[in-house]
């Protein structure tokens, strides 16, 4: 069956709304009706655009990143940017870079970035980030870190060069250790040494002193000279090669209040 339309009346108008400008526009029908168009869609093209990108490219680089939060705000972000392929792939292995980089540095999973603010931000561009350290939480990590140690130490020196607490009066000692510390080109050089109590009523119990043999203090210096002295006079060695061969040697210690301390020959 053929359907014939029926001519135009002669003179007639149309009108046609412009779905762009939203104003009547007039045609005036001469021979025939024009054509009905489709009107343009705006946005028709960053819609196709984005439905263009592979769904498994998204998945990909969702596996591959480090923190999985807020996915869908991730996908449209990942459709926004509309990676081409060679993207994608750098987009992953710099994923990949970053997951490791927060593992071996073992970032808490609050302060790694979430992959939509990654993308559009182009983070990805930039250089690893540097850990994140929370000032007062690192301040009590460290006080946690270094009291057990300072709690163990039976050494700690005071403002005399003395460990705290060794008992005033005239002992036996045994130098059971020894360091040297500085000198070269350092302008300071420390000694210390360590004894251990072997008659009284304090034997068995131990104590270190600390004094400077070379520094910028003239009088500290001197001072720390001679008591170097005195133990090398009161050990019996004069010329040691090493600080070890101080080890083992007897002497007597005289102890003083204020921290003062003389050394003498058995």
């Amino acid at each position: 069956m053929i359907l014939r339309l029926a001519p135009p009346v002669q003179g007639s108008e149309s009108y046609l709304r412009n779905v762009l400008t939203s104003t009547l526009t007039v045609s005036r029908n001469e021979d025939a009706p024009a054509v009905p168009t489709a009107p343009p869609v705006l946005g028709l093209e960053a819609h196709t655009a984005a439905t263009a990108v592979d769904p498994g490219g998204f998945e990909e680089l969702w596996a591959a990143y480090p923190r999985k939060h807020h996915r869908s705000k991730a996908q449209d972000a990942y459709r926004a940017l509309a990676p081409s392929p060679a993207l994608h792939a750098e987009l992953v292995a710099k994923a990949s870079v970053w997951a490791s980089h927060y593992e071996q540095k073992a970032t808490e999973m609050r302060w790694r970035k979430h992959l939509h603010t990654w993308l559009s931000e182009e983070r990805y561009l930039e250089d690893l980030p540097e850990p994140y350290e929370n000032p007062k939480e690192a301040a009590i990590a460290r006080k946690r870190e270094s009291g057990p140690r300072k709690a163990g130490k039976s050494n700690d020196i005071g403002k005399s060069g003395l460990s705290p607490k060794t008992p005033i009066g005239k002992h036996v000692v045994k130098i059971v250790g020894s360091e040297l510390t500085g000198g070269g080109f350092s302008e300071e050089a420390e000694f210390r040494f360590h004894f251990r109590i072997e008659d009284g009523n304090h034997k068995d119990r131990e104590f270190s002193h600390v004094f400077k043999i070379v520094s910028a203090d003239e009088a500290e210096q001197t001072t720390g000279q001679s008591i170097y002295a005195q133990l090398r006079n009161a050990t019996g060695v004069i010329e040691p090669d090493d600080t070890s061969d101080f080890h083992d040697r007897s002497l007597l210690a005289i102890v003083g209040k204020m921290g003062r301390i003389d050394y003498a020959a058995l």
